[in-house]
């Protein structure tokens, strides 16, 4: 019997070093550029902690070290995130930074492929205002704009 492990995607990233780097550029990136003003007026410009954090949750997401749940507990994405009206700007604009922090990180072309797609569905599912799209989104608002007089829209 030939059992092989596939490597996690930390492992294919390389592990730490290159993770922190991620993290770090990301959030220069955030500090920098003129378009993501919503996103980084989210942040502060303080972006120690929320770095740690950013670095603590990806690590154990991508299959290395658990260390995000071992000092905070379970994630909980959409619980932790409820105070900031994150839409489809938001999360553009935090999806601009971490395309361009992933295109600047040395990995395989299909590491990265795989890891925008994930990090994508990620941002998207944290999306909690639904303005940006026809009424509210309560019920059938979002689906359905003739029902957005009905949710006080």
């Amino acid at each position: 019997m030939n059992a092989s492990i596939e490597p996690t995607p930390y492992q294919e990233l390389g592990g730490d070093e290159p993770l922190r780097r991620l993290v770090d550029r990301f959030y220069d990136l955030m500090l920098c550029e003129p378009d993501v003003a919503e996103v980084r007026d989210m942040h502060g410009s303080d972006t120690t902690q929320i770095r740690e954090r950013l670095f603590d949750f990806l690590s154990g997401w991508l299959g290395g070290p658990s260390r995000f749940i071992e000092k905070h507990g379970h994630p909980r994405l959409r619980f932790r995130h409820r105070f900031f009206r994150i839409g489809v700007l938001e999360r553009d604009q935090w999806m601009f930074c971490m395309h361009k922090a992933l295109a600047e990180t040395p990995m395989g072309g299909d590491l990265r492929v795989r890891l925008e797609q994930a990090m994508a569905d990620m941002a998207d599912a944290l999306r909690n205002d639904s303005h940006d799209a026809h009424g509210c989104g309560a019920g059938g608002c979002a689906s359905a704009p003739e029902h957005a007089g009905q949710c006080g829209c």
